[in-house]
C-alpha cells in the first residue's frame, strides 16, 4: 500500500488544480488549433478562388483563340471549296466543249464517210455497167486484163 499512500499524499493536493489546468490547456489548444486550421483553410480557399479565376480567364482566352482559329479554318475551307467548285465547273465546261466539238467532228466525219461510200457505190455501179455493156468483148478478149486494170485504177483513184 505504499504506492497508494504515496499517490494520495502527493497527487491529491495537486489533483484539482492539475485537472483544471489540463482542461484549460486542452481547451486553449483546441481553440488555437481551430483558429490555425480556419486561418489555413481561409488562405487555401482564397488561393483556390484565385486559381479558379485564373483558370477561368485562361480557359476563356483559349476558347476565344480556338474560336478564332476555327473561324479561320472554316473560311479557308470555304475558300478551298469555292476553288474546287470553280475548277470542277471549268473542267465540266471544257468537257462539254470537247464533247460538242467531238460530236460535231463525228457528224462531219460521218457525212464524209457517207459521201465516200456513195462515191464507191457509184463507181461500183459504173464498173458493173461497163462489164455488162462490154460482156461480149470481154468474152472474146478474156486474155486482155486492161478492162480490169482500168477498174482497179478507178477504185484506187476514188479511194
Amino acid at each position: 500500500m505504499a504506492i497508494s499512500e504515496f499517490l494520495n499524499q502527493i497527487l491529491l493536493p495537486f489533483g484539482g488544480v492539475s485537472a483544471v489546468l489540463i482542461a484549460l490547456a486542452a481547451f486553449l489548444g483546441h481553440v488555437n488549433t481551430k483558429r490555425i486550421i480556419n486561418g489555413d483553410l481561409a488562405k487555401h480557399k482564397l488561393d483556390l478562388e484565385a486559381f479558379k479565376a485564373q483558370s477561368n480567364t485562361e480557359l476563356q482566352s483559349l476558347k476565344d483563340q480556338h474560336a478564332k482559329d476555327l473561324e479561320l479554318v472554316r473560311l479557308d475551307h470555304a475558300r478551298q471549296m469555292d476553288q474546287v467548285q470553280n475548277q470542277f465547273k471549268t473542267e465540266f465546261l471544257k468537257y462539254e466543249a470537247y464533247a460538242s466539238i467531238s460530236k460535231e467532228k463525228y457528224q462531219e466525219l460521218f457525212e464524209k464517210r457517207i459521201s465516200v461510200y456513195s462515191q464507191l457505190l457509184t463507181l461500183k455501179r459504173e464498173i458493173d455497167d461497163s462489164i455488162v455493156e462490154n460482156a461480149e468483148m470481154l468474152e472474146i478478149h478474156d486474155d486482155d486484163p486492161s478492162h480490169f486494170t482500168d477498174a482497179v485504177a478507178k477504185i484506187s483513184k476514188a479511194s
